[in-house]
């Protein structure tokens, strides 16, 4: 969990981190109940997020350039995880690895995923 303590970090309500996260309100809100977010409650009641949780989850898509990576200036179009155990929208079956497209609605698995499977056929030559 986040540390509540530091009274200066700004919290943001739900709208305005999704903006600044560059995602659809409505996978904010399923990274909220999925536990990829941390939310916190504001003064008036709602959820918010606080900057130090925003940066964090951006942290994560970023990689060390001494490791290998780069660094990347916003989040990918898919986020991956190991910790969902939802069925895939498409073909129903359930992948170890659930692909979330942040600008989509819905869980996949690496063979359905809209995002996934139009990049690869761009890398291909194809058409996505």
């Amino acid at each position: 969990m986040p540390d509540a303590t530091d009274l200066g970090d700004k919290i943001f309500d739900v709208s305005q981190a999704a903006k600044r996260l560059g995602i659809h309100l409505s996978t904010l809100r399923r990274f909220i109940r999925d536990g990829t977010l941390w939310p916190t409650r504001m003064q008036n009641g709602e959820l918010g997020l606080r900057e130090s949780e925003i940066q964090r989850f951006i942290d994560r898509f970023e990689m060390p350039a001494h490791k290998g990576g780069v660094k990347v200036s916003k989040l990918q179009p898919c986020f991956q995880t190991v910790f969902s155990v939802q069925a895939c929208a498409k073909c129903g079956g359930r992948p170890t690895v659930v692909h979330i497209p942040t600008r989509q609605v819905g869980y996949y698995c690496e063979k359905c995923c809209p995002v996934c499977t139009g990049t690869k056929k761009l890398q291909e030559g194809g058409v996505a």
